[in-house]
């Protein structure tokens, strides 16, 4: 990913067309990518889910809604205030439409017989044929969640000691000692090669490491999420199917109440998980790994492919969470 944008900045274009640009780009990296496309002297347009990166370069935001495309000038947040002003506008003089229909319809169905009425009838009939209806955006649908109430752990909940990891000759880890302590949520930070995910792999017991120690506290039980976690879903599954591998004897109807919370409802149950989004594989992994409750989360780029509000919503949920957790 860094190595094609690097390509692509180096041409240096008139217009860049960007589809998720920070998507496995780190920390230090998106800062510095930020930085240049503020000073780029050329047009950009770009989708992102990252709320951040939207403030910080869009100047303009063209939302996609009810099959038009609609301009709003400045950036996330404001877009987002200016859209909900314009819902209240457009519901308020839905409102006012609706009772001006409903005051003419009532006086053309009382006086449409009467002679001396007539021409006033024919009048209102014709205004409300002019009358073009107000269509209001549908509102778009939040995924609501929270993690199941864990079972309380010991306080230590995994120790790693003197544990060394190697690839080949690359040495990524020596003598690491790490603590995780019960209710503890720690977020992992580096460059892209400092060995996050091999830290988190470690920690989640898939890993193997050549020296040292891992130990989990008492009464400790781990789910992981990772990217390998969403492409491991079988594709010729449906949704159901996928979550009857973890509780083949649910019932059906508590498997849809799991997955409407994730937004998929009615027929979207029934879909081949090899037709899903990206998104939308990512929402079931999460839904899966629900059905497991767990007092130790780890999940290595829970976010990606998911659009802001679900986002939100993930990170209020990890907020409330009880349990241990390190992304």
């Amino acid at each position: 990913m860094r190595a094609e944008l690097a390509k692509l900045l180096f041409l240096s274009p008139d217009i860049l067309i960007l589809d998720e640009p920070t998507n496995h780009l780190d920390l230090e990296s998106t800062r510095w990518f930020e930085s240049y496309l503020k000073q780029y002297s050329g047009s950009v347009l770009f989708t992102s889910h990252d709320r951040a990166f939207l403030n910080s370069i869009a100047t303009k935001i063209l939302s996609l809604e009810e099959q038009k495309a609609r301009l709003y000038t400045g950036n996330y947040d404001s877009y987002l205030r200016e859209r909900e002003l314009r819902l209240t506008q457009l519901e308020s003089q839905s409102r006012r439409q609706q009772e001006l229909i409903d005051k003419e319809t009532k006086f053309i169905e009382r006086f449409r017989y009467k002679a001396t009425k007539a021409s006033q009838v024919q009048s209102r009939i014709k205004k409300l044929d002019k009358l073009s209806a107000i269509v209001i955006p549908r509102q778009t649908k939040k995924m609501h969640f929270n993690f199941p109430e864990p079972e309380r752990s010991g306080h230590d909940v995994i120790k790693l000691r003197n544990l060394t990891k190697s690839y080949g000759d690359m040495v990524i880890y020596q003598g690491l000692e790490l603590v995780l302590n019960r209710g503890d949520k720690v977020a992992l930070v580096g460059p892209n090669g400092a060995g996050k995910t091999t830290l988190l792999k470690i920690l989640a017991g898939v890993m193997p490491f050549d020296s040292g120690y891992r130990n989990l506290g008492v009464n400790v039980n781990t789910a992981y999420f990772a990217q390998y976690y969403v492409e491991s879903l079988c594709p010729s599954n449906n949704l159901i199917q996928e979550l009857e591998t973890i509780l083949p004897d649910a019932p059906e109807q508590q498997l849809r109440g799991m997955l409407g919370a994730f937004l998929f409802s009615g027929d979207d149950v029934k879909k081949r998980i090899s037709v899903l989004s990206g998104g939308e594989k990512t929402r079931l992994a999460i839904a899966k790994m629900l059905l497991n409750p767990a007092n130790l989360v780890l999940m290595d780029e829970p976010t990606n492919h998911l659009d802001i509000p679900a986002r939100e919503i993930l990170a209020d949920a990890l907020q409330a969470y009880k349990g241990t957790l390190c992304f």
